[in-house]
């Protein structure tokens, strides 16, 4: 076999495996374990959550956030505030939790 087309095939072989390579990108890994409870005599949700997350990139994450939206559906809350007022509403929410009772 020539080095031409030896050449050719050993080119041909580094390119598909770059192709396949995903430099840059790890997929990162999220468990949550939760335990909730719901008293239908007061509405209240009560519970506990842990979080193991899975860093699969080589750099060191120094903080998560969590985003928690505390009493979201009591009228006036945030997420009844921005049901209001976003631009594109989600139609199952609307007016509805400003039409809820204070609880």
């Amino acid at each position: 076999m020539s080095k031409k087309p030896l050449s050719l095939i050993l080119l041909f072989i580094s390119l598909v495996q770059l192709s396949f390579a995903q430099n840059g990108y790890w997929q990162q890994r999220a468990e949550y374990k939760m335990e909730v409870a719901l008293n239908v005599d007061n509405h209240k949700v009560t519970g506990t959550q842990q979080l193991v997350y899975t860093n699969n990139s080589p750099d060191d994450l120094s903080v998560v956030f969590y985003h928690l939206y505390f009493n979201a559906f009591q009228p006036g809350s945030e997420m009844d505030v921005r049901s209001l007022t976003i631009a594109d509403p989600d139609s199952r929410v609307g007016s509805r939790i400003k039409k809820l009772s204070a609880g």
